[in-house]
């Protein structure tokens, strides 16, 4: 990624410069809601795994007696509200990289190597996800979440 080692990049489009994008642009809401949706969809997938690796919620067991509590609440609530879930969409995006990392056979079907190195990614994602939310700044405190993540999505891409 261009932007990483410069503080800005050209833009070819079909052979010839057609535009510029500096750092400043990150910021700008077309790219945070990008990236707000990437985030969203790896929690997704981070669902999906949890689903087909655990079944009849047999991840329980990953989550803190607080963490499957809150949980509970939540879909308590929710079935209050008629709304028809599992305990697993009553996670929080925490909760979910917890079972991801703890879960060897779950951790082994993605990209990281150890649990500690799981739960580093999913705090900086989460971090990630929640600057974007809030409107806060990213380039000072997730630049290299912003810049792992889309590495990584290029290489899933090409």
């Amino acid at each position: 990624m261009t932007l990483s080692h410069a503080p800005f990049a050209f833009i070819a489009v079909l052979g010839r410069v057609d535009g510029i994008v500096a750092h400043a642009d990150l910021q700008k809401p077309p790219v945070r809601m990008w990236l707000f949706g990437i985030v969203t969809l790896i929690e997704m997938r981070f669902a999906e795994l949890i689903d087909q690796y655990c079944p009849d919620s047999a991840w329980t067991k990953f989550l803190s007696e607080g963490r499957l509590q809150k949980a509970n609440a939540l879909l308590e609530e929710r079935g209050r509200r008629n709304q028809k879930l599992h305990l697993l969409d009553c996670l929080q995006f925490s909760d979910k990289g917890q079972i991801i990392a703890r879960n060897e056979d779950i951790r082994n079907t993605t990209v990281f190597t150890s649990r500690s190195q799981a739960e580093a990614a999913v705090k900086s994602l989460e971090q990630l996800r929640n600057n974007l939310a809030h409107a806060q700044d990213i380039l000072t405190t997730d630049w290299h979440t912003i810049v792992q993540l889309c590495e990584f999505y290029h290489s899933t891409v090409t």
